[in-house]
């Protein structure tokens, strides 16, 4: 990963080169971005982390969330002409868009409704 500077970080670097011999200007420029490379390594490592954490505190939201709402996952197989013509009923009666028949998200939750609106019905 290469290395990005301010140009008052840079400044810094090259006056602090010059009190090195210039002998032994190359090593020490080399231990020094080797030094900060290493930082920069944990401070991704640091945002990977928090952004790890925060997927799963929010997929632990919804998941409490879907609980209160009393909804399970069920994982199934459908055939293809099936879906397709679902699709084009939901585009049909409004529920979904162009757009939005292209989301297999947007398609699964009118899926679900329908499904949801069937058992309503049967009561």
């Amino acid at each position: 990963m290469p290395l990005a500077f301010t140009d008052v970080g840079l400044a810094y670097i090259c006056i602090a080169a010059t009190a090195i011999d210039p002998r032994e200007r190359g090593e020490w420029l080399k231990k020094i971005a080797a030094q900060l490379e290493a930082r920069a390594g944990y401070a991704q490592l640091d945002r990977v982390d928090e952004a790890r954490r925060h997927y799963e505190l929010e997929r632990k939201r919804l998941e409490r969330l879907r609980e209160q709402n009393e909804q399970v996952q069920r994982k199934i197989w459908l055939k293809r002409r099936t879906v397709e013509w679902l699709i084009g009923k939901f585009v049909m009666d409004g529920w979904l868009t162009e757009e939005e028949a292209e989301d297999d998200r947007h398609v699964d939750e009118c899926i679900a409704a329908l499904l949801d609106q069937m058992a309503d019905a049967e009561g």
